[in-house]
């Protein structure tokens, strides 16, 4: 009986929460030792964080999937840099994170940081049509 209710507790738990991946800091859960994860919007800002990101050949036996941003941080900023910018996010986000449905993109420069700021917002499909915010960050490196 004990069992059955916690089977029970836990298919409840897993029916609320929708998407699922793996945490990408690996940190460990403090109790099981396991790697953790992450859930819902957690879990599909994690993907598009990594797929903006993404250059050639860092996915394994996937070189399309990529994205051209970092090369295009070391231009000089002006609105058609913008606007392409924007354009990729939207195209590799839209062609390869099903989970996410992107309402707008903007793109804006820090000259004094030398960085730029891009602010996402997207509707999680499946999620009561929540609309959810994302911010990243875009720096050079080198």
């Amino acid at each position: 009986m004990l069992r059955l209710s916690w089977l029970h507790r836990l298919h409840k738990d897993m029916a609320k929460k929708r998407y699922s991946d793996l945490d990408l800091d690996f940190i460990t859960h403090p109790v099981s030792g396991d790697i953790t994860f992450k859930y819902d919007e957690d879990a599909v800002k994690q993907s598009i964080r990594n797929l903006v990101m993404m250059g050639i050949y860092e996915k394994p036996f996937h070189p399309e999937i990529r994205s051209e941003i970092s090369k295009m941080l070391f231009e000089n900023f002006t609105s058609i840099t913008s606007f392409e910018i924007q354009k990729q996010i939207e195209d590799i986000i839209s062609e390869h994170e099903p989970r996410a449905s992107i309402v707008s993109v903007m793109v804006t420069q820090s000259a004094d940081y030398n960085y730029l700021n891009v602010s996402l917002s997207f509707f999680l499909k499946g999620a009561n049509n929540k609309l959810f915010d994302m911010r990243l960050p875009l720096e050079r490196v080198r």
